[in-house]
């Protein structure tokens, strides 16, 4: 068995052709370097040394409204770098991008809306608390209308099989019991665009 991460985007029908659009996309990051002892220590401390790390050059491509897509590649490629560019968590250093026509670092809280983003490597349940209250906190936090929180909170009981889950503290769960909950908790508000940054074992 060989570990590989992959990124799941799927796009509900929206108002636009094309529900994301990334165009010509740089974004880099830099680290600062300093040695642990010796003359470089302490020439560390007064003038440290930076290292630009490139995690997205160039990049360009387009997801249809309804379409499907995976977003492969090994540690370190950019994955969750896009998927938080997509969801206007960074900023490019250059070129466009837009999620179902709207600018993610312009109009982020109205994406936000219509947007469904989940992290596998993070949780938005409450850790001490039962996985129904997280839902509950969801609903007040997000000014969810009763009737399409009943509504898809019951489809995602049923699709997601989280029945015998809800009375469950979110830290007594297993990793695939939290993500499927995780998941429900992400659906709850109706998204129109689903962005998954998780990992996967292939044989």
């Amino acid at each position: 068995m060989c570990a590989r991460e992959y990124t799941a985007i799927s796009a509900a029908a929206s108002g636009c052709e094309e529900a994301i659009s990334v165009g010509n996309v740089t974004k880099t990051f830099v680290q600062r370097q300093r040695e642990n002892a010796g003359g470089g220590l302490l020439r560390g401390l007064l003038r440290p040394s930076k290292r630009v790390v490139t995690a997205l050059d160039d990049v360009s491509f387009t997801i249809a409204a309804g379409e499907f897509a995976a977003y492969a590649g090994p540690n370190g490629a950019g994955k969750s770098t896009t998927m938080k560019l997509l969801a206007g968590m960074l900023r490019p250093e250059s070129g466009e991008i837009w999620v179902l026509g709207m600018s993610p670092f312009r109009q982020r809280v109205p994406l936000m809306r219509r947007l469904g983003i989940l992290f596998g490597n993070r949780s938005e349940l409450w850790w001490d608390h039962p996985v129904s209250q997280s839902f509950v906190w969801k609903k007040t936090v997000w000014d969810i209308p009763e009737d399409v929180y009943q509504r898809n909170l019951d489809t995602v009981i049923q699709l997601l099989e989280l029945g015998p889950l809800m009375k469950t503290f979110a830290r007594e769960l297993s990793l695939g019991q939290r993500m499927r909950a995780d998941l429900g908790l992400m659906l709850l508000h109706g998204p129109e665009l689903l962005l998954l940054d998780v990992n996967c074992r292939i044989a």
